[in-house]
């Protein structure tokens, strides 16, 4: 007569039915683990490529600013935080007699108001399309022509589709282009021309009241340092012979600010790994006393499936492949959980960490998910391991007859 085969599908999945509870309370911590690593795995990863592309978007060696004002450019670069500010356009006839200059482009910052005149509160920035470096270079991945006055490129955060309108001020611009995400503000800020840009600010002047903008005026300066002259050096060269009578300005080293955010970044990211690989380690124990005292339940279970001709492998097939669809099915659940969650927090962490932050690539995203369901999924048989050498060391006999494996 025919031994007959158990089907070990069938088996575990009738097993998995009959204890409900059992079975939801081990995906469900599961589920916490696999959501945490994900949750702070995009985190992490958000946080790395905002500051490569900060670093790829500065695009200049020093930026000169108006004395006190190095804050106020530092929020609009990391984070569009809407602020207008001047100082004299005779900084760049100065920036001329400067030894260590290659090149130098002006910039122009005006605020857009939260109000009628204005479809958002935006940072407005006009770059000079004739001598910028900086701005123009990714813009022109988008859009290969020269802005009119009429028209403007937004960044990715600022609602609006190409060939659209936009009022800001109370005039109204064609939009050319909307730029890619860059992790940055410019994602929430509206770029010009220089033109543009001056008739916007005198757009903002004649809407708050107060003195009119002068022609003559730039708001930054971004400066690329020529090889083999230091950027300290350049820096210090800037501040002996270009500093402007009644109105000083400050000299920004671009690596100071970037330094500056990936330090602040390269701590979130180590707290954020120290506790996600806690939390991991924890739910490893966790699970494996778990594990341990359910299969201790089922020690004459597996006792009587010894007797009837099952091997010690058959039964740690079973146990594995029980334990890995837990995790596989938690694991499942928490990243689809993390997913939601952090497409709905990615715009709220931006605001609230004032620092550049972009969201990974397809790519990237495809290998974090892929690397989290693993983890997840080996989880569960970890946990089982202990149990699973202990009951294949001991005898059938031992199995049945004793209290505990």
């Amino acid at each position: 007569m025919k031994k007959r085969q158990i089907n070990k599908n069938l088996y575990l999945f009738e097993k998995i039915k009959h204890q409900p509870v059992r079975t939801t309370a081990l995906i469900f911590l599961v589920t916490i683990l696999s959501f945490l690593i994900l949750s702070g795995a995009l985190f992490s990863i958000s946080l790395k490529n905002g500051i490569t592309g900060l670093t790829e978007r500065l695009g200049a060696d020093i930026l000169v600013v108006p004395d006190g004002y190095e804050q106020r450019s530092e929020n609009i670069i990391l984070g569009g935080e809407p602020s207008t500010f001047y100082m004299k356009s005779e900084i760049l006839e100065r920036l001329k007699s400067v030894n260590g200059i290659e090149k130098y482009s002006p910039q122009l910052f005006v605020a857009s108001l939260n109000a009628g005149c204005c479809s958002a509160a935006v940072q407005i920035i006009g770059y000079d399309q004739k001598t910028d470096f900086t701005i123009g270079p990714w813009i022109e991945r988008e859009f290969n022509k020269t802005l009119s006055e009429d028209q403007i490129v937004i960044g990715s955060n600022v609602s609006g589709k190409t060939g659209g309108k936009l009022k800001f001020l109370d005039r109204w611009y064609v939009i050319a282009a909307k730029m890619n995400e860059t992790g940055t503000g410019f994602d929430s800020s509206v770029f010009m021309n220089m033109d543009a840009a001056k008739r916007a600010a005198g757009d903002y002047v004649r809407k708050l009241g107060g003195a009119a903008v002068p022609q003559n005026v730039v708001s930054s300066v971004a400066i690329a340092v020529k090889k083999g002259y230091s950027v300290q050096t350049v820096r210090e060269n800037i501040y002996d012979t270009a500093n402007l009578k009644g109105n000083k300005i400050s000299v920004i080293i671009s690596d100071t600010i970037v330094n500056s955010v990936s330090q602040n970044m390269k701590a979130i990211v180590g707290f954020a790994a120290a506790v996600i690989s806690v939390i991991w380690i924890f739910s490893v124990l966790i699970l494996m006393m778990v594990f341990t005292m359910i299969q201790n339940e089922r020690r004459k279970e597996f006792g009587i499936m010894r007797l009837t001709g099952a091997s010690r492998s058959d039964i740690a097939g079973m146990i594995f492949r029980e334990a890995g669809f837990l995790s596989l099915s938690g694991g499942i659940l928490g990243t689809i959980f993390g997913l939601v969650f952090s497409g709905v927090m990615n715009q709220y962490l931006k605001n609230m960490l004032h620092m550049p932050y972009l969201t990974p690539s397809a790519s990237q995203m495809i290998l974090i998910v892929a690397v989290c369901l693993m983890l997840s999924a080996l989880t569960g048989p970890l946990a089982s391991l202990f149990f699973v050498r202990k009951i294949c060391r001991d005898d059938t006999y031992y199995v049945i007859r004793e209290g505990s494996i």
